[in-house]
């Protein structure tokens, strides 16, 4: 084989989420985030707050990912083992003769430390002592307000107001076992009248989102004159817009009874579950949407008649049906459908005929935030949203592994569970909302001070052979050499950095979320280094530093539900690498040699069971 400069990159299968497309509208990204969606997981609302409220106590878990939090170990097929076989490999990189012993930075070789269930004696502690909150007057006027309030839009403000009022009460919720408000002073603020600019320079209007007080601060000029005016955004015209990096949560509302008919409980006194709702179903075809869909069976608000805790059980329909009505999905018509029902002559409780549109509308509004979110800021690594379909809140996580959603809350019968989700997200640090400061320091800057944040430098050290290096980017780069716009997958980002090393040819950083079975490039680029005739040929890597080895698999093993994942957790690494470029910026003969290398090592690399599985010309890269 000739030893040409021509490098052929090893790296996985795609996934359905490593997909590229041309733009970035909705409905050009609807059937890919949807399939993202289609197989998400779903937990227990009480167990998901469980694990919130664990996260904000007042002696912090760990920050640090590796560290280990229960000496139990787990010998499972999802354990790390660097130099384990394997037929699969995983990112478009490899490893020089000269770079790091991929064992070097590893786990226990036992295995990863597993983290346990989560218990609920914190949960069950808090919704006690949160009951006479429930009892405030404004709240229970703002809840009355938006019952009233006919259908979609005109329930937004009334949800902002009731909210806030809600965060404000519990700002002064004390547990001696939580910490104190965070100081970001989080709010909720309406946004459907004023997009936030993301991927494709595509505008999104997300209903509602939850933000930081800097900020709200930072849009409105005149925010500190009226609080209230400017979380309903009465200043739309004039205020500027969010950034997808201020966005802590991003909601979508829709409806199902255009009013609310039913009363609040006179007093809160009861810690059980009241409403045991199941999670939005996933797959447009798929038989759950029969019992939220039918003309005339029981509504989407209902009570179980007894119930303690958080399984689902035959509900009794606390709403009468009657009627139907199809509604157009735009804002517009949204707006000038809902001011004035009684002159239209529409029943009060008619059900919207065309909720599975509207709600499959929703999952894929909320996938597409969620993916702007996770693409917003360098290495963040979860997202948060809600969809909110009348009285009834489902919550969502984002991550590399997919999307999990919580069962619902509905926030008028089972109000104290809303109070607990508020108190969390107003505890929740940077961290708990997914940012790496060390990656993207002006993160911190962005939700703590008036102002748009400037570009910080970054520097981070990464292991080698010999030690340790040092390596340097900025945390705002206008333009990445590779980025994928994805809910899922590996999320491979590829960027320029420099480094404290002596005579290295331009190197670049690849942050990606491999899976965490996945044997290490560098073990698989030193297999295929042993053979002399593919020396030259797999990239030179000059430094690796798994930033998170615990990735994706913490929060899925403390809500219990990791056994039946239908994905594998992932982790976050770096890999520091020679700069390439790809092959289809040569031309004629030259394009057709190089090409015909890269062909040549897949095949002898394949005869090492060394397996890529989907070469492309996006990933065949030649050496400058």
């Amino acid at each position: 084989m000739d030893h040409l400069s021509t490098i052929s990159s090893l790296s996985s299968h795609t996934s359905s989420s490593s997909y590229e497309v041309e733009g970035y509208d909705d409905e050009e990204l609807a059937s890919f985030i949807l399939a993202d969606l289609r197989d998400s997981e779903s937990c227990n609302v009480d167990q998901l707050l469980a694990v919130f409220l664990e996260r904000c106590r007042a002696a912090d878990l760990p920050t640090d990912p590796t560290t280990h939090l229960t000496p139990q170990y787990a010998s499972s097929p999802q354990s790390y083992s660097p130099s384990s076989d394997t037929t699969m490999t995983e990112g478009p990189t490899g490893n020089s003769e000269a770079a790091t012993d991929p064992s070097s930075s590893a786990p226990d070789p036992e295995g990863p430390a597993r983290f346990p269930l989560v218990s609920h004696e914190l949960l069950d502690s808090c919704l006690q002592q949160i009951l006479p909150m429930c009892d405030d007057s404004e709240i229970r006027d703002f809840i009355a307000e938006y019952q009233t309030s006919y259908k979609e839009v005109p329930r937004y403000n009334p949800f902002v107001k009731f909210a806030n009022r809600a965060l404000n009460r519990v700002k002064s919720f004390r547990l001696p076992r939580l910490r104190e408000a965070s100081t970001l002073d989080v709010l909720i603020h309406t946004n459907d009248n004023k997009g936030i600019n993301g991927r494709g320079n595509i505008s999104r209007f997300p209903d509602i989102v939850v933000v930081s007080l800097a900020s709200a601060k930072c849009v409105h000029p005149n925010f500190t004159e009226n609080r209230e005016a400017c979380v309903q955004d009465f200043d739309s015209e004039t205020r500027h817009q969010f950034e997808w990096a201020d966005v802590l949560v991003s909601a979508e509302m829709k409806w199902y009874r255009p009013t609310l008919n039913f009363e609040q409980p006179s007093t809160c006194t009861n810690t059980a579950l009241e409403c045991s709702i199941e999670p939005i179903p996933t797959r447009a075809k798929g038989p759950g949407f029969a019992p939220l869909m039918l003309k005339h069976s029981t509504p989407i608000i209902c009570a179980i008649t007894t119930s303690s805790s958080s399984t689902s059980a035959t509900p009794r329909s606390t709403c009468t049906s009657a009627g139907s009505h199809n509604e157009t999905s735009s804002t517009q018509s949204e707006n000038d459908s809902s001011r004035a029902p009684a002159s239209r002559g529409r029943k009060l409780d008619e059900s919207n005929d065309n909720i599975k549109a509207h709600m499959i509308k929703g999952l894929n509004q909320s996938g597409i935030r969620g993916a702007e979110m996770l693409h917003c800021s360098l290495g963040r690594r979860q997202a948060f949203s809600m969809i909110i379909i009348d009285a009834i809140v489902w919550i969502w996580w984002f991550d590399r592994q997919g999307a999990i959603q919580s069962t619902g809350i509905n926030f008028i019968k089972d109000l104290p569970r809303f109070l607990i989700f508020l108190v969390c997200i107003q505890r929740f640090t940077i961290s708990d909302w997914g940012f790496d400061e060390k990656l993207d320091p002006s993160a911190v800057l962005r939700h703590s001070s008036r102002g748009s944040p400037s570009p910080q430098p970054v520097e981070l050290e990464v292991h080698r052979n010999n030690g340790k290096f040092k390596v340097n980017f900025s945390s705002d780069m206008p333009t990445f050499l590779r980025e994928v716009f994805c809910l899922k997958g590996k999320f491979t980002t590829v960027f320029e950095v420099t480094s404290d090393l002596d005579n290295t040819p331009p190197l670049v950083a690849k942050l990606y979320w491999p899976n965490q079975n996945r044997q290490h490039e560098a073990e698989i680029i030193r297999r295929a280094r042993e053979d002399s005739d593919l020396l030259n040929y797999p990239p030179d890597v000059f430094g690796w530093h798994d930033i998170d080895p615990t990735g994706t698999r913490r929060i899925r093993e403390e809500l219990g539900i990791d056994a039946n994942s239908p994905h594998p957790p992932r982790m976050f690494r770096m890999l520091v690498c020679e700069k390439l470029s790809p092959i289809i910026e040569r031309t004629g003969k030259d394009l057709v040699f190089a090409w015909v290398q890269c062909i040549r090592c897949h095949y002898r690399v394949w005869e090492k069971h060394i397996r890529h599985l989907d070469i492309s010309l996006g990933n065949l890269m030649i050496r400058h």
